[in-house]
């Protein structure tokens, strides 16, 4: 199968490369926080005291911020491509075995991705 221009996979990986371009950034600033913390904790200060005066996105919700965009994308990634393994004659079981996952597993993917399709058709007919 040919690339197209709807190629699913591919728009896919361009998500996975801007979250990844994102969470660069959310790095450098999750390390500067963590080393505030860490300062102000070993100069004395309460972590209630160091929390309440920190500045906002704190350290947790900039760590869920790049585990949550990660996964998202990861799931969109994983869906997509399943599906055009599948498109392109790979059996469930080889597509899980190049995954390492259980080929029920990538039933479960390639059905959610049946749905998302089913879904947004549907959407579109109203």
């Amino acid at each position: 199968m040919e690339p197209t221009d709807t190629d699913e996979v591919l728009d896919a990986i361009d998500s996975v490369v801007q979250a990844l371009r994102d969470n660069l950034s959310r790095t450098e600033v999750a390390l500067q926080r963590a080393t505030e913390i860490r300062e102000q904790r070993l100069a004395g200060r309460s972590y209630t005291d160091i929390y309440e005066q920190s500045e906002r996105p704190q350290l947790v919700e900039i760590l869920t911020m790049y585990v949550l965009e990660l996964h998202d994308v990861g799931h969109r990634l994983r869906t997509c491509q399943a599906w055009a393994l599948r498109q392109e004659g790979l059996s469930t079981q080889r597509i899980a075995q190049l995954y390492g996952v259980s080929r029920q597993r990538i039933m479960a993917l390639l059905r959610s991705a049946s749905d998302s399709a089913n879904q947004g058709m549907s959407q579109f007919r109203r």
